[in-house]
């Protein structure tokens, strides 16, 4: 498990830390010591609809489209990357290094 302040730096609540199944890689010779093999993508996808076409046409702001797209349902590459940590897929580390967020 992660160190508690990341955790709540990331603001993830403890009940829910102590139901992930957090991983930490070990590092080899095959990884160059990394301790990840393969790749797996963390994705941030805005699906195009209506409302989020109208406010395009309409010139508003990538901040305003972001805010109704996130009411909409879409998922950040931070949460996306965070889910994927939960599931012990990759680590919080390397979510943070990704998105930037650490």
């Amino acid at each position: 498990e992660p160190p508690a302040h990341l955790l709540k730096g990331i603001g993830l609540r403890p009940e829910i830390a102590k139901k992930a199944n957090f991983m930490k890689g070990k590092g080899c010779s095959n990884c160059s010591k990394t301790g990840y093999r393969g790749r797996m993508g963390i994705y941030e996808l805005m699906l195009m609809n209506g409302t989020i076409r109208e406010m395009a046409f309409k010139g508003e702001t990538a901040v305003a489209i972001r805010k109704v797209a996130r009411k909409q349902g879409m998922r950040t590459l931070f949460e996306d990357g965070m889910i994927k940590a939960l599931r012990g897929l990759t680590t919080v580390e390397e979510v943070l290094r990704i998105t930037q967020q650490g």
